[in-house]
């Protein structure tokens, strides 16, 4: 067969497959409809994704109508440059961008917005929405994250589990769930400096251990074997891995709710304990721990030792402490109090004629500090501040607060904030620009994920929800999303090796506590 020979040349048959690739796009695009009436109105949507900033690995925003809106049809008009695309609804109201057109908006939108134009059918009638903006960061997020997922009631063990979820797609797996381990209580998992190689999970009521994966390896340490140390109830490891701070109830430790706590250090290379007057005492209550990146100091929060009941009526102060691992394991004489919880002051007299919803302080002053957390480069704190105790998802009325460390003050951060809803601070991703908190302000049950950005000056942008992979997703969920941390990169540690270690009976012995600098 003799193959036949074209007449064109290389730059015409590249110009010849050009234009067909073009109509074969202009194909498949879906134009809009036309609209037959505007309104100023935004469209009801869930969830809230209107004006938000975004960054630009995120996986497609998919959302719904409102169930309010009783729409025959409608469709989403997504548009940046020159790319535009148009999705319609499916049943139920749901928009659900495809990944490859997400991917396609988001790839030149770096900094830039993306315009959203959502169009509904009533009675035969196209009735336009106005448009809303989606704000493209100039700064990335990191690609995992790591949440418990649980009852809402905390008191309610249930089925819970430790998962992990990619955030440039839609994939979740577990990591450890409570059906692996015959029902035990799986805490919250902690890592060093987002690295996903160190990861620390401790199991509170079955095998009342805690397990420590560094690198590779993975050790069950079995503090229930030392005298009046349980399994810790909140931990934060230093900067270098060497060491490890932990929360632990001296008296009773349930659901997650301490009575007497204090704080030590453990010393993951010689497998020993070490603390401080100032961090373990018959006479304060201290939890919450969290170094500094540069590892040398030491962030918690104290407040004065009270009966068994404290947990409802105590104010908890935020405190820090130097830390010099160089000098042997030493800490400093001084505790600094960065925030201390006085009683509030009477409002400002108000003129009638002031119709103004008063002013948000920036930080409560008669609050309960918690989850102190450090930004990556060391500037900033992100707290929560809740009306008492050291459980803030458990209280109606808890803020995260902003407190910039070289400025000795805390900044406005409105925008997360939200009357009558519980909001907890959790983690910062590893370039310090976003930020991730759980909040009640959905439906008042269940704890959400949060996203928000977080400009160079410590301002934050309008948060978003957690994108999901079906658009009412958090609908059928039913579970509340407890702790998420950043990571950037998956966890290595599979669910088989974690809970069949968490079943050996053999532990890393660990040696008695002693003081610092011994």
């Amino acid at each position: 067969m003799i193959a036949m020979k074209t007449s064109l040349s290389p730059t015409l048959r590249h110009a010849f497959f050009f234009l067909l690739l073009v109509l074969f796009s202009a194909a498949c695009r879906r134009e809009a409809v036309p609209t037959d009436r505007l309104t100023n109105r935004r469209p009801p949507i869930f969830p809230d994704y209107t004006d938000v900033t975004i960054p630009p690995n995120i996986a497609p925003l998919r959302f719904l109508l409102a169930d309010t809106c009783e729409a025959e049809d409608a469709e989403a008009t997504f548009e940046c440059g020159a790319v535009r695309v148009t999705i319609r609804a499916t049943e139920g109201s749901a928009f659900a961008i495809a990944p490859r057109e997400w991917k396609r908006l988001t790839k030149d939108a770096v900094g830039k917005v993306i315009s959203v134009k959502v169009t509904a059918r009533f009675g035969g009638e196209w009735v336009g929405y106005a448009p809303f903006n989606l704000y493209v960061a100039p700064d990335s997020i990191d690609p995992y994250i790591v949440y418990g997922r649980r009852d809402p009631d905390c008191r309610v063990v249930g089925r819970m589990g430790l998962y992990e979820r990619c955030l440039e797609d839609f994939h979740e797996r577990p990591l450890l769930t409570n059906d692996m381990t015959r029902g035990d209580r799986i805490g919250r998992a902690t890592f060093c400096r987002n690295d996903a190689q160190r990861m620390l999970l401790p199991l509170t009521e079955v095998y009342r251990c805690t397990l420590l994966a560094d690198s590779g390896d993975i050790e069950k340490l079995s503090t229930h074997a030392i005298p009046d140390l349980p399994a810790p109830t909140h931990a934060a490891w230093h900067p270098s891995g060497r060491y490890i701070a932990f929360a632990v109830d001296r008296r009773a430790q349930q659901d997650e709710r301490e009575t007497a706590s204090n704080i030590v250090i453990y010393d993951v290379v010689k497998h020993e304990l070490f603390t401080s007057p100032s961090l373990f005492s018959d006479s304060a209550s201290t939890t919450h721990p969290a170094f500094s990146p540069d590892g040398e100091t030491l962030y918690f929060c104290a407040t004065a030792h009270l009966a068994t009941t404290h947990s409802n009526i105590a104010k908890y102060h935020l405190c820090a402490v130097a830390f010099n691992i160089h000098g042997g394991r030493r800490f400093g004489r001084k505790v600094d109090t960065l925030y201390r919880s006085r009683p509030a002051p009477p409002p400002a007299p108000r003129k009638k004629s002031d119709k103004t919803p008063p002013k948000r302080p920036e930080v409560r002053p008669d609050g309960s500090a918690a989850y102190p957390c450090p930004s990556p480069d060391g500037r900033y704190l992100l707290l929560t501040v809740a009306d008492v105790g050291c459980t803030p998802a458990d209280r109606p009325a808890a803020d995260p607060a902003l407190y910039d460390l070289k400025r000795k003050t805390f900044l406005p951060i409105d925008t997360l904030c939200t009357d009558g809803a519980s909001e907890v601070a959790c983690s910062w991703s590893s370039n310090g620009r976003w930020i991730v908190y759980t909040a009640r302000s959905v439906d008042g049950l269940y704890e959400y994920p949060f996203i928000a950005y977080l400009s160079s000056d410590g301002r934050p942008a309008k948060p978003f929800l957690m994108p999901l992979k079906a658009a009412d997703g958090y609908r059928r969920t039913l579970q509340s999303f407890t702790s998420p941390t950043f990571l950037t990169s998956p966890v290595p540690y599979r669910a088989y090796t974690l809970s069949r270690k968490a079943r050996a009976r053999d532990g890393v012995e660990i040696h008695p506590l002693k003081a610092a600098g011994k």
